[in-house]
């Protein structure tokens, strides 16, 4: 994922905040839809009905097993609810349709790739998908405002041009493989700004749910790319290596087990409060580019060997930043 900050803010941070709320917030995505999508609320920031949990785990699964087409049946059985109660609660919890929800999802993962990679319109089209590419046109078209070729073009036409110092620190990237990750993750929406919020809650479900943190590497998960998906419908996970065995005292928690597979990375190690994040991300992206890597499709992640934002703690400073690659 390509994180670029838009300085635009539909609230006016304080003055003591400009320098912080003001680099991880984005106001409108810059090359996200053409218009915000029609929804009765947004998510929540902590996602805590296991149901809905459990429901958009299954979706992301079959997403990552060359699935694209969710099976509504499936993913209502995996939430425990008949299709017709599932529909009905999708769309109360999260504010759209469950239909919406993964029409619009497809799309923006087409706009991801579209704008990260070099695959033809054809493979993208069919692995979010799309039977053909003129049905897949369309429906991208209607969404962004651009057909996928001219997207392509455009979006990275507009991508905030990278400072000097991240040049430099683009020196020190360098590629490795990370094995298969087991993790327990809760999941949360919203944007970059609020990633101490997320952690802090994390922490205190951690301490109720009596789970042994010692040892234990920490993974901030994002999903999404803040110029392409709305500020308040974005993913971010927050995880911990998964205890093993994993506690049965867990089940109707926020709590979910998930598994990343093993992949090839670019990795940085970020030095520097968490604000300026956004500047190890684009120096992996810019050595992607010098050293003629392609993207692979997994989240961005965030690795903390210690857990970030604890109470009475400042932001974070010093964590290896990773997004996949082929």
């Amino acid at each position: 994922m390509i994180f670029e900050p838009d300085t635009r803010s539909a609230q006016e941070p304080t003055r003591n905040e400009n320098s912080i709320a003001g680099a991880l917030e984005f106001s409108q995505p810059s090359i996200g839809p053409l218009e915000p999508p029609l929804r009765t609320r947004l998510p929540p920031m902590l996602l805590d009905d296991p149901a809905i949990l459990n429901a958009l785990r299954a979706m992301e699964g079959y997403r990552a097993s060359a699935l694209p087409i969710v099976p509504l049946e499936a993913v209502a059985a995996q939430a425990g609810l008949s299709l017709h109660h599932f529909q009905r609660r999708f769309s109360a919890v999260m504010g759209e349709t469950v239909g919406a929800f993964a029409r619009r999802q497809r799309l923006e993962t087409a706009a991801m790739l579209l704008k990260m990679t070099e695959t033809s319109v054809l493979q993208i089209a069919v692995a979010v998908g799309y039977n053909s590419t003129e049905a897949f046109s369309r429906a991208f078209l209607r969404q962004f405002g651009h057909g996928p070729s001219q997207y392509r073009v455009w979006s990275r036409a507009a991508a905030t041009p990278s400072e000097p110092h991240e040049y430099e620190l683009a020196r020190h990237v360098s590629a490795d493989s990370r094995d298969t990750l087991n993790l327990l993750a809760v999941r949360f929406f919203g944007s970059h700004a609020r990633v101490g919020e997320y952690w802090q809650a994390f922490a205190r479900l951690l301490e109720e749910a009596e789970i042994d943190t010692r040892g234990k590497r920490f993974f901030g998960i994002s999903l999404d790319d803040p110029q392409i998906t709305p500020r308040g419908l974005m993913r971010y996970d927050c995880a911990i290596e998964a205890p093993q065995p994993m506690p049965a005292s867990l089940h109707g928690t926020p709590f979910s087990a998930m598994s990343l597979p093993r992949s090839r990375v670019a990795r940085a190690r970020h030095r520097g409060p968490y604000h300026t994040v956004f500047s190890s991300y684009r120096a992996i992206i810019i050595w992607v580019s010098e050293k003629l890597q392609q993207f692979g499709d997994a989240p961005g992640l965030e690795i903390y060997d210690e857990l970030p934002w604890r109470a009475g703690l400042d932001q974070p400073d010093n964590f290896a930043v990773e997004l996949a690659i082929l």
